[in-house]
């Protein structure tokens, strides 16, 4: 069985649009950050808890709690929501930072908060 001559460019036209065509590059939106001026100071008392909402992320990416949060505060994410709880457990103060990613650790925004725990009165 032969090929015709348009049957064989056809072929190779959709072969080579395959194969290279629908290849994209990734692009990433630059890092949104307020790494150096914290969006504002927080204050907590040992044995209560602290609700951070951040924006919702979009589907495939998540909030996390980068840096900070331990000793003084133990944090527990909901992914979705893009919702934050800290349980203040000792004495201090800390900036936590709150980084949004991917699944490729890709870091979309950054946000940094001042948290002060006090005593108990």
């Amino acid at each position: 069985m032969t090929l015709s001559h348009w049957t064989r460019v056809c072929f190779l036209y959709g072969s080579l649009l395959l194969v290279f065509g629908c290849q994209s590059i990734t692009i990433h939106d630059p890092v949104v950050s307020n790494e150096n001026t914290p969006v504002q100071k927080l204050e907590v008392t040992v044995g209560s808890h602290l609700e951070l909402r951040l924006p919702s992320p979009a589907i495939g990416r998540w909030w996390t709690v980068a840096k900070g949060a331990r000793p003084w505060l133990i944090p527990k994410t909901e992914p979705d929501t893009g919702r934050i709880l800290l349980h203040a457990v000792q004495v201090g103060s800390t900036r936590v930072t709150c980084i949004q990613r991917d699944r490729n650790n890709f870091e979309y925004r950054k946000v940094v908060v001042d948290v002060e725990v006090k005593p108990v009165s």
